[in-house]
């Protein structure tokens, strides 16, 4: 047994001891001693370790490291990649991962990757990171399948999934919200999209054409849905032709909805254009400027609606709260002052771009 791997066995010991939930994931790992990576590094089945860098490491440094690669692992961060970038994944998965450790005071190597803000999701972080911070990339979240053993069964995500839920009593209370945000099951943003609207709506009003049953001479239940929504189209630089004519495309999906009654606005920074309910779309919408949500979200107060739908790619200035229920449609992820949000997969045709 060589030094590197006495260490990783003693310190794994004093994580089964100190931290049983990440031990429980820990040992779905199989270790292994290589030079082909510079510190450490996991592909969903391996635990990649240098030697050299595991002696450099004092016991809470390893214990550390070993946290920091079994959380990605935890966070799926070897499966959710997706069209991304390699390289500037691994950062924003390095400091949503950091984030989560140094919170909770666990001692990591000094010229590490510093971490996000806690909370942040590896997708949210992975448009804001500079080139300084790319500079800090070290390759430790690996595509799963790029090592592969004779006769030995990787780890799928479903596996992670399934590990993951079987130790869910031992899970600490500072990780369970990152964990159960990272590993929540894909929605059909459609279906979601139409939740919001009819979650909304008011499906019980008083009405003249029916009378009461229970009290003679008062109006009766209407329970016809009737929603008066606002949706506003981001028309800024930052969205493309493309992107806009998918946004104008969901317009009409969502005022197809039964009694929905829509407004439209085309904004960027201030509001260009607003069609009425049965008005026909623009040929052209106009923009075209920087982002900034708050003159649209004001002038749709001015409409008393039921909700708010904001069709974006999320770059811009937000408002700190929200008069109205507001449903970020995002093209890619971003964090929201208020609200709710849904991630419009494929329609900015990452789905179409190549995985590496």
């Amino acid at each position: 047994m060589s030094i590197a791997s006495d260490k990783i066995e003693r310190v794994s010991a004093q994580l089964l001891l100190r931290f049983p939930w990440w031990a429980s994931l820990f040992l779905n790992l199989v270790r292994l001693e290589t030079e082909a990576v510079d510190t450490m590094a996991v592909d969903g089945t391996h635990l990649f370790y240098n030697p050299k860098f595991t002696e450099s490491l004092t016991d809470k440094e390893t214990l550390g490291v070993l946290m920091h690669e079994v959380a990605h692992c935890a966070f799926l961060h070897c499966y959710r990649r997706k069209y991304r970038e390699p390289r500037r994944w691994n950062v924003a998965a390095d400091k949503a991962v950091n984030a989560v450790l140094v919170a909770a005071n666990i001692t990591l190597p000094k010229d590490g990757v510093p971490p996000g803000p806690l909370g942040m999701l590896a997708e949210e972080l992975y448009e804001g990171i500079t080139p300084e911070e790319m500079a800090l990339y070290n390759r430790d979240v690996i595509e799963p399948g790029s090592t592969e053993t004779a006769g030995e069964k990787s780890m799928s995500e479903k596996d992670w999934r399934d590990a993951i839920a079987a130790s869910h009593g031992l899970m600490p209370d500072f990780i369970a919200r990152t964990v159960e945000e990272a590993t929540a099951s894909p929605k059909d943003w459609k279906e979601e999209l139409a939740r919001f609207v009819h979650s909304t709506c008011k499906s019980d009003t008083r009405t003249w054409t029916r009378q009461s049953r229970r009290v003679k001479g008062l109006p009766g239940w209407s329970r016809e849905i009737e929603s008066n929504i606002v949706i506003v189209l981001d028309t800024s630089g930052s969205v493309t032709g493309p992107i806009l004519n998918a946004f104008a495309a969901e317009c009409r999906n969502i005022t197809a909805l039964n009694g929905v009654a829509a407004v439209i606005m085309s904004a960027d920074a201030a509001v260009h254009q607003v069609i009425q309910p049965g008005e026909c779309f623009p040929t052209e919408w106009k923009g075209g400027g920087g982002t900034n949500f708050v003159p649209a979200l004001k002038a749709a107060v001015d409409y008393e609606p039921n909700c708010i739908i904001y069709l974006t790619d999320g770059d811009g200035t937000y408002p700190k709260n929200c008069q109205y229920p507001v449903l970020w449609a995002l093209t890619k992820p971003h964090t929201v002052p208020c609200g709710e949000k849904i991630l419009l997969e494929g329609i900015n045709g990452t789905e179409n771009q190549a995985s590496s």
